[in-house]
């Protein structure tokens, strides 16, 4: 990675004006060949490797998706086999050559774990929602030749799963806030090309996109699952699947002409043009539109990522209206003006119930759909265009407040625990809400730091979460696994103290789904294969679609069947789900 400092970068920005999802579309769509580095809030580096627009090769700071990790964890080659094919590594040779010339793996099933490689690690960038990236145009020895067929991974099919994995309800509805004024519609798109992203083809959200044109106040009347529909839009907004027009002109199929913007756009921003690129250049949206049509565009907001700790919140709002040009004046919004500073002056003696107007017994659905319709009344680039730019400080002070408001009120053991706290009197909820406040940021930071690999901060996070807020068994949970899980740990040492803290987090918890799965992997290591599957089972029990457990019960499931066939006069076991290499690389 230190090869960036000599070169020159062909285009830089940052990923608050361009997010990951949408430089890889971009990339794909002129056909870029070269790599992007992306730096994060930490500075630890990323750089992903593209030839003709697809990404070949991921390069990551932190090594946790290793191929013999992931040949074994897919079950195309043993532990015992790729520990001697590693001790045959050397600089000449890698360990998929050194593996395929022993005869135990093939050219096409290497090919596939190596895209499935550079899937997660894709997947697991979209977690960085702050950060810069910088493009270079060099050219490289991955995906050469022949390769090139076997082991690209087209962007659109990571985009829907990489939001669905890192993104929450606050990040969607800040990235969303782009379509603030406009309504939209799916394009002529094939229902194959919508599975191959991962949406189920027969989602509703797609069927009601089909069939005429939404806005995001008409997104906000679907509360079953506003995660799930957010992430759709997003994912087929990023995706150059949805066509767009200003919500104050007529519809796109009626008699009157309109103006819609490019299907095929670049995100609000600077001209998107790489050096000795032949290409046209990637206008902003609203440039290309009013190239195209001599007509001044209505410009949407631009939303930023959400940080863990500036999440919005619950209050009616208005309909989404037409945001003004930028170049005409804006006459300051007197009514949102006041009630941005009564919210404020009022922000420290409201209790969660008050600051989000629901009752004492709203449903996680009432909730919800409070959180989505407070995006538009807080959120700060709404202020930009109310000429209220000088209340950006206080909104986001709301914002920090309705986020805890939300996380609380959304989970009934943290509820319930509130409600029991309030009991105590009101000075002293108010004393302990920062504190809650700050444990809880602190945790989520933590997660990140997990996700990415760094133990060291991510306990040391999860550490102050716990001092703040001792309360919280999931922080104990999550102290208790990021310790047993650092690679400098003595797994055998802790192992049995780390079982005890999560079966007693799991008590207090008995739905923390993470929490089976965690267990379920200490009783692996132990060799309790049986309580392993036990655990794993409960996890899938409680989420059907949480994979990482289901992985581990097929692979416990095969190596019993293949104990089973070892003794003499055993019969096989019909296939289940056509087996793992089916479900992993079917075409």
């Amino acid at each position: 990675m230190a090869e960036n400092n000599t070169k020159r970068a062909a285009i830089q920005g940052t990923l608050k004006e361009r997010p990951l999802p949408r430089l890889l579309q971009q990339l794909y769509r002129k056909k870029f060949t070269g790599y992007f580095v992306v730096t994060d809030q930490t500075r630890d580096e990323s750089e992903v490797y593209l030839r003709d627009g697809a990404p070949v090769h991921v390069q990551r700071p932190v090594d946790t998706d290793r191929l013999d990790n992931l040949l074994v964890e897919y079950g195309v080659v043993s532990a015992d086999v790729v520990a001697q094919a590693s001790a045959k590594v050397d600089a000449g040779h890698r360990l998929g050559d050194v593996l395929e010339s022993m005869g135990v793996l093939d050219r096409q099933k290497l090919a596939n774990v190596l895209k499935m490689q550079v899937m997660r690690k894709l997947t697991r960038m979209f977690f960085v929602a702050e950060g810069s990236y910088a493009v270079f145009v060099a050219p490289h020895a991955y995906g050469e030749g022949d390769d090139w067929a076997l082991m690209r991974v087209d962007p659109r099919s990571v985009i829907y799963p990489g939001i669905r994995a890192a993104y929450d309800l606050p990040r969607t509805t800040q990235e969303l806030a782009r379509l603030v004024g406009q309504r939209f519609r799916l394009m002529d798109i094939s229902a194959g090309f919508i599975a191959a992203m991962g949406i189920p083809a027969d989602d509703r959200i797609v069927e009601a996109l089909r069939q005429g044109w939404m806005t995001l106040d008409d997104l906000d009347s679907i509360t079953a699952r506003p995660l799930e529909i957010r992430s759709v839009v997003l994912a087929l907004y990023y995706t150059d699947s949805l066509a767009r027009e200003p919500i104050g002109q007529p519809a796109a199929d009626s008699a009157i002409p309109s103006t819609i913007l490019p299907p095929h756009s670049s995100d609000p921003g600077q001209p998107f043009r790489l050096s000795g690129d032949s290409g046209p250049t990637l206008q902003t949206e609203t440039a290309a539109a009013e190239k195209s049509s001599g007509v001044p565009m209505v410009r949407a907001p631009f939303a930023s990522p959400a940080r863990p700790e500036a999440r919005v919140a619950a209050a009616p709002s208005p309909k989404a209206t037409a945001v003004p040009h930028a170049s005409q004046s804006h006459t300051p919004d007197l009514a949102l003006r006041a009630s941005i500073q009564d919210v404020a002056q009022k922000l420290d003696r409201l209790t969660h119930f008050e600051l989000l107007g629901v009752s004492a017994n709203a449903s996680a659905g009432e909730i919800s759909t409070a959180f989505v319709r407070a995006a538009r009344q807080f959120h700060p680039d709404r202020l930009a265009g109310a000429g209220l730019r000088d209340l950006y400080p206080l909104a986001e002070k709301i914002l920090a407040r309705i986020n805890e408001a939300t996380m609380v009120l959304g989970d009934s053991a943290r509820r319930a625990e509130y409600v029991a706290f309030l009991s105590t009197g009101p000075q002293a909820a108010q004393t302990s809400m920062p504190t809650v406040l700050e444990a809880e940021n602190t945790f989520l930071k933590g997660e990140v730091f997990l996700k990415k690999g760094d133990y060291a901060k991510a306990i040391e996070c999860f550490a102050a979460a716990v001092q703040s807020n001792s309360s919280e068994p999931q922080y104990r949970a999550y102290l208790a696994w990021a310790r047993f899980d650092d690679p400098r740990a003595r797994k055998e040492l802790v192992v049995r103290e780390t079982l005890s803290a999560l079966e007693s987090v799991l008590r207090e918890r008995p739905k923390f789904v993470r929490g089976h799965h965690w267990v379920g992997q200490l009783w692996k290591f132990l060799n309790e294969s049986d309580r392993a599957a036990q655990a794993f089972r409960h996890a899938v029990e409680l989420d059907s679609s949480f994979i990482e457990a289901s992985r581990e019960l097929r692979l416990i499931e095969m190596r019993k069947s293949k104990s089973n066939l070892a003794r003499p006069g055993a019969k096989p076991e019909p296939p289940r789900g056509g087996g793992l290499m089916g479900k992993f690389f079917k075409k």
